[in-house]
């Protein structure tokens, strides 16, 4: 192992605010776990220079195609590189994978595909792969599902976020490489902004942009919003929409065109504060919704993969996913289970205790991925791919 110690996390990014907290989460228990250790991060768009320099990582450009670049990569001194906040792919120890939800039919072979080439390149294969809590599958797809077995025979750990994670997984591979532990950001603690008013009491509406992209009722989840706003407003809770992607989904309060504030933040931790202060957040942004449970924030959600029931039942309040949009029964039920504030303390101890219980499994995971971290790898002589594959 070098020293320092150097990890690479892979899939988060500053391309979307739980994306982000991921990568806050990693470098925050990494950076507890071995004091002198550098955290870099794949030089792309997802990671500007700007916010690359606020958490302190570095970048690892790989430079496949670029014969130039990959000159250049190897006749600088390593020193000369760090002090332009890069690191050689080679010099990486560890890569901890954040993908979220990546390896699946839903987004097709391209992203298992791309990170077994990177893994197994040359450069690569001395080092730990580990792919943190996510969701997997389905894995129908042939193609897909090949390149997902031959991603998860690389990793030396692979964590499933879910019941059906884990099941898919175990479709294409055996334990004891797999494991199931709960999403990882729920640590993560708020940050108070300063000279922020919120409406009081007001509920959160968190929405997504893939509900539109990713659902075949687009219009059905317009008006599914426009009805929660109706019976919140209607109830004294003070609507406002919470963008956790504001790049993206502020496309969804232009289409409701309700004229409801609508707050934003460039700090993820700012936002999972803004949510802790909500009465109500109807959600369908997955880590947002997380971020509230966490706080024991009663949360009616709406989402557009197996993911968001499994994150319900991790909170036990899966009564409060609504699953049928177009039902407008659901959804009525959930907002009349949290109409009082006495219906929505009972809610919210219960998501605290659920909370608490899975604090513990994460903090067993981090204990079993920073000793697998710790443990000197055997060489790795034989690749199953080759990176010009």
């Amino acid at each position: 192992m070098n020293t320092p110690l150097i990890i690479e996390i892979h899939g988060a990014g500053a391309h979307n605010r739980g994306a982000e907290l991921m990568a806050i989460a990693i470098a925050a228990q990494m950076r507890a776990a071995f004091p002198n250790v550098r955290i870099a991060v794949p030089a792309s768009r997802s990671w500007p220079f700007e916010v690359r320099a606020r958490y302190g990582f570095l970048a690892t450009p790989d430079f496949p195609g670029n014969l130039r670049s990959r000159a250049l990569l190897r006749l600088l001194p390593a020193e000369t590189l760090t002090r332009l906040g890069i690191v050689h792919p080679s010099r990486v120890d560890c890569v901890l994978d954040a993908s979220g939800f990546a390896y699946s039919d839903q987004w097709g072979r391209g992203p298992a595909r791309r990170m077994v080439h990177k893994m197994n390149h040359r450069s690569r294969r001395h080092q730990t792969l580990i792919l943190l809590p996510q969701a997997f599958g389905p894995f129908k797809n042939p193609v897909v599902a090949n390149y997902a077995r031959r991603l998860v025979a690389r990793a030396d750990i692979v964590c499933a976020r879910d019941d059906q994670s884990f099941a898919e997984l175990q479709k294409i591979a055996r334990p004891p490489k797999i494991c199931q532990y709960p999403d990882f950001t729920l640590a993560v603690k708020p940050l108070a902004p300063e000279n922020l008013s919120l409406p009081c009491p007001f509920a959160a509406i968190v929405p997504n942009k893939r509900m539109l992209d990713k659902t075949s009722g687009a219009q059905t989840y317009l008006q599914f919003l426009h009805s929660v706003i109706t019976s919140l407003s209607s109830s004294g809770l003070n609507p406002a929409f919470v963008l956790h992607d504001a790049g993206e989904d502020q496309e969804v309060p232009e289409k409701l065109a309700l004229g409801l504030p609508v707050l934003t933040h460039p700090d993820p931790r700012v936002l999972k504060w803004i949510l802790g202060r909500a009465s109500i957040v109807v959600g369908s942004r997955f880590h947002a919704l997380a971020g509230a449970l966490s706080q024991g924030v009663p949360c009616i959600g709406a989402g557009w993969s197996h993911k968001y029931r499994e994150l319900f039942k991790d909170f036990a309040c899966e009564d409060l996913l609504i699953t049928d949009l177009a039902d407008p029964s659901p959804m009525q039920r959930a907002l009349a289970a949290l109409r009082t504030a006495s219906q929505r303390e009972t809610t919210a101890a219960r998501i605290l205790q659920a909370s608490q219980t899975l604090q513990q499994k994460t903090d067993q995971m981090w204990a079993r991925i920073e000793h697998r971290i710790r443990t000197p790898l055997p060489v790795r002589t034989t690749s199953t791919s080759s990176p010009s594959e």
